[in-house]
């Protein structure tokens, strides 16, 4: 052990001090992160429409830089493409998908007593799909945001988009334990798997029962 006033004392307490105040910098880097991203998703700027258009283009420049990126890369990519599946997917598929994520979201909101029009929930699904591609939940970070923005906490809109999370878990454990059951040798694992999605379904709509009459929601298997 080092003896106070002895160099090696001294080294160490220089050591001690360095590390305390590198632990200080770095705890103040997060912290003005935090404000930053606090202010960022405050909702007077979210509910500005000059800055949702900014990230409507700046999400589509992302999306078409990366399309370049993934040509420059593989050139023959398109070479043996088959355009057919390709069209029903641009034409077809894509806004399905928009539309049904659409009224997923315009549903959530409704669980915690907000209302968002077709075209501004249409926006933020745009947004979030396009969120999703970085890395981290790009998605729901966005709906939690543009649900703050409606004037929700961040709470009532993290419980809401768990919430709609674990109904999705639900029904795609009772989907694959169906299919289980019809394959061979995997009964066993169907059945659990069946059991499993409809006790998490059963639990939502319980969640839902209990949290309609305040316009709010609880996490499931939160009692």
């Amino acid at each position: 052990m080092p003896v106070a006033g002895s160099p090696a004392g001294q080294q160490a307490n220089y050591l001690g001090k360095t590390r305390s105040r590198e632990h200080g910098w770095g705890n103040l880097g997060i912290n003005i992160w935090l404000v930053r991203l606090k202010a960022v998703l405050s909702p007077a700027v979210l509910n500005d429409p000059v800055w949702r258009r900014a990230i409507l283009i700046i999400a589509a420049l992302g999306f078409v830089a990366g399309i370049g990126l993934s040509m420059r890369a593989q050139p023959g990519l398109l070479s043996n493409l088959d355009w057919r599946p390709v069209l029903c997917l641009i034409l077809i598929g894509i806004p399905v998908t928009v539309v049904l994520n659409t009224l997923e979201f315009r549903a959530t909101a409704r669980l915690i007593g907000r209302s968002f029009t077709f075209a501004r929930a249409a926006e933020t699904t745009i947004i979030g799909g396009v969120a999703n591609m970085l890395p981290l939940p790009g998605g729901a970070i966005v709906r939690v945001a543009a649900l703050r923005a409606s004037g929700s906490s961040y709470k009532e809109g993290s419980l809401a988009i768990v919430l709609v999370a674990f109904i999705w878990i639900g029904v795609s454990f009772a989907y694959a334990g169906g299919w289980l059951l019809v394959l061979q040798d995997t009964a066993v694992l169907g059945v659990f798997f069946l059991l499993g999605g409809h006790f998490c379904c059963w639990h939502c709509v319980l969640d839902l029962q209990s949290g309609s009459k305040g316009c709010g929601v609880r996490l499931p298997f939160s009692w």
